[in-house]
């Protein structure tokens, strides 16, 4: 999932003995992807959010997309301008080297739609 691939990418150096965790802030009730995010069901709605792992390798959350409170359908109609989530404050600009360009990316949209 997306937020796990963030988090993936724009990682903050921490020393590896800080990054030993304990696992107790993992709740019982919910359901966890391998990609670190949650989701809890409640009828036939289901909240998503990152787990307190994914979190922890994303680094200082600097500003949140306020706008989202009143409009959360603007991850929908404008996921590019209007409806971004977080910023976070990178310790190494030289990562984001990591992640791909709009070509690279539409090549593995089209590869994993031909997937499914």
């Amino acid at each position: 999932m997306w937020a796990t691939r963030a988090a993936t990418y724009l990682r903050i150096s921490v020393p590896f003995t800080l990054r030993v965790r304990s696992f107790s802030s993992v709740l019982k009730d919910l359901k966890y992807a391998d990609s670190h995010e949650w989701v809890k069901v409640d009828g036939i709605s289901a909240t998503i959010g990152i787990t307190d792992h994914a979190q922890d390798h994303l680094g200082k959350v600097i500003e949140v997309n306020e706008e989202l409170n009143s409009s959360p359908g603007l991850i929908n109609a404008s996921p590019y301008e209007n409806g971004w989530i977080i910023k976070v404050e990178m310790s190494d600009k030289d990562e984001t080297n990591k992640l791909m360009d709009s070509d690279q990316y539409s090549k593995f949209c089209e590869e994993e739609d031909a997937k499914h």
